[in-house]
């Protein structure tokens, strides 16, 4: 294990200054690795502005057993928000944009079923989730088809009402990152990379899929089943990263994103943004009612930041998930404590990096004695077993026709290319770059469930083959066609 800068500490409360600090966490963290299906981790610790842990456990791919490494990269997936609205906020201070100016100044096309709310809906409110504004068609092809087009994500946006109460949505960040676009002139990665990752030196930190899963030292997304591990068929790539959840990285980079947003914007006495913007991105900007409760109940949020607490602390973080992977920055800046973990599974990875912040706080400020992790393994073993019985339902799906009539592609001026394809009798779907299940509901009728559609898929025949796919999306009938 690497403990670094112990000797160095000054914190403001008492603390144990020895390689001992961390006693025990490790191996609890591999034994929950163990109870909760998680195959690889990644950890870093801040204190007082030091890297005191940094850490890998585990199997960053579960075929060839390469472990986990500090320099890991890991997809963090919704933890890239906070660098959206860092960026928009430094250059706020810049007098590049005002986030207090509509959206509309800075994206014409922006357009809402509510006509009202898309003439008022300002920057600010998208970093800090106010409009409570979300659409899952976007969603869809954003982050999973990679269909996405400026014109499909304007079309749909169009439809769209927000709720006017703070509700968290991909979509808010998808605006955000076009924003920075039209700021910069520069795709959002790009202007990420050039005003956070290159000057903060974080080497390993990317909006590239397919350059990040290209490299020796990086993560694969995993899945438990039937009792052991496989990498997840489901895989991010350059077409489905976006600025709501599009970013990797390793531990040792998530140590310097800590530091930065630890010190308000300085690090290694380089300034990002100034102490008053750093009042502004940390300040408390809307309020959430009716989340579930959670090991840190949450208040609302800054800009990209979520506020919660723990104890009588303030504590800002973010996590992120997707199929087989999670991540979760979380920091206490009053008292200098900063935590990163980083997983290569989705649900139980979210559980154990919840697991492994708060197993920090509780040894540092030296209070509680809640056993957090038993429920949460017991949860996830209880849903496990709720999602198993529907996948043995019979397959393949039965069709009136040879195979040969059904295969190809299906599409929608809106939603992109539905692809059928054959693996002998079994029938396999394909929206995009999204692969999913089929399952029979009868004679040419199947069930597909991919985040918006839900629900049974039918073929129209016409003159001895399939012509059309006739899909459940948001309740409406959507006709895929050759």
């Amino acid at each position: 294990m690497t403990y670094l800068g112990l000797a160095s500490l000054a914190l403001s409360f008492p603390l144990p200054l020895s390689s001992d600090l961390f006693e025990g966490l490790p191996a609890r963290w591999e034994q929950a690795m163990a109870d909760l299906h998680v195959p690889g981790l990644a950890v870093t610790i801040v204190l007082d502005d030091e890297v005191v842990l940094l850490e890998g456990w585990g199997e960053r791919d579960v075929e060839t057993h390469r472990p986990v490494t500090p320099d890991t990269a890991f997809y963090i997936a919704s933890a890239t928000k906070p660098f959206v609205a860092v960026a928009l906020a430094a250059l706020a201070e810049s007098d590049a944009l005002d986030l207090d100016l509509p959206v509309r100044t800075y994206l014409p096309r922006f357009e809402l079923a509510d006509p009202r709310a898309a003439r008022a809906m300002t920057v600010r409110d998208l970093l800090c989730h106010a409009p409570g504004l979300n659409y899952g068609p976007i969603v869809l092809l954003d982050a999973y088809t990679g269909e996405i087009t400026e014109d499909r994500y304007y079309h749909f946006l169009a439809q769209a009402t927000p709720q006017g109460t703070t509700r968290y949505s991909n979509v808010h960040f998808t605006l955000a990152g076009r924003v920075l676009e039209a700021v910069t002139g520069q795709r959002w990665r790009e202007a990420l990379a050039q005003r956070i990752f290159e000057p903060a030196g974080m080497t390993a930190t990317t909006g590239f899929a397919d350059e990040m899963y290209a490299r020796e030292d990086v993560a694969f997304p995993s899945v438990w089943s039937d009792g052991r591990f496989a990498l997840a068929t489901v895989r991010k790539n350059d077409d489905t990263m976006h600025a709501a959840g599009g970013l990797g990285t390793s531990a040792r980079d998530a140590g310097r994103w800590l530091r930065l947003n630890l010190n308000r914007g300085v690090l290694d006495d380089e300034e990002f943004f100034s102490e008053a913007t750093a009042a502004d991105i940390f300040s408390l900007h809307s309020e959430e009612e009716g989340r579930p409760a959670r090991l840190f109940p949450d208040r609302g949020f800054g800009l990209g930041w979520m506020v919660s607490g723990f104890r009588d602390h303030t504590v800002y973080q973010h996590g992120g998930g997707y199929v087989g992977t999670a991540a979760l920055f979380s920091f206490l800046p009053e008292l200098g404590i900063g935590v990163a973990a980083l997983a290569n599974s989705a649900e139980g990875g979210n559980a154990l990096c919840t697991v492994v912040v708060r197993d920090v706080y509780e040894r540092l400020l030296g209070e509680g004695e809640e056993d957090y992790l038993t429920p949460l393994v017991q949860r996830l073993r209880t849903r496990a077993e709720a999602v198993r019985a529907p996948t043995a339902r019979p397959l393949p799906v039965e069709l009136s026709l040879a195979p040969e009539a059904y295969a190809g592609d299906y599409v929608n001026e809106h939603y992109g290319t539905l692809h059928i394809h054959f693996e002998g009798e079994r029938m396999g779907a394909r929206l995009g770059r999204y692969a999913f299940e089929v399952l029979p509901a009868g004679v040419d009728r199947f069930e597909g469930e991919v985040v918006v559609f839900s629900g049974e898929f039918r073929f129209g025949i016409e003159n001895g083959r399939a012509r059309t796919i006739t899909v459940p999306i948001r309740g409406q009938e959507t006709l895929f066609a050759r």
